[in-house]
């Protein structure tokens, strides 16, 4: 059976816009602030000329390994985020699904979650819960 990592795609896509967003803003805030910090150091008198131009191509130098390092950066943060809303969405969908035959009053077989997804004190706390309103009701 093929895995499918996508399985709400409005939750999943954006979750990972907001952590990819976030990653970019600092990235682009640090970057930013050093660049504008040794860009106002190159401009200053007491500087010799040489001493500028080497500044400003240390500047250009940094600039493009901010941008080198930052594509597949950003690449890797995005497939970060993919797989962290994966971990979320795939016990989320499972419980939806498994409240719903409970709300059905259909007896639902036990909830189980993939090794190493989140949320799993919160099914097994959902799960004891309607196990006991089970028992009481029935007995």
């Amino acid at each position: 059976m093929r895995k499918q990592y996508i399985t709400h795609p409005k939750f999943q896509y954006s979750f990972t816009f907001s952590f990819v967003l976030g990653i970019l803003l600092i990235l682009i805030f640090l970057g930013g602030t050093s660049l504008a910090t040794l860009y106002l150091i190159s401009k200053q008198s007491f500087l010799t000329l040489a001493q500028q131009q080497n500044l400003s191509e240390g500047i250009q130098s940094l600039l493009r390994f901010v941008l080198l390092l930052g594509m597949p950066s950003l690449f890797m943060f995005t497939l970060l985020g993919l797989y962290l809303s994966y971990k979320f969405v795939g016990p989320l969908y499972r419980l939806e699904n498994w409240l719903e035959f409970h709300l059905l009053g259909k007896n639902p077989p036990p909830l189980k979650l993939r090794p190493g997804d989140e949320l799993q004190p919160i099914a097994n706390i959902l799960a004891q819960t309607l196990s006991q309103k089970h028992s009481k009701r029935g007995g």
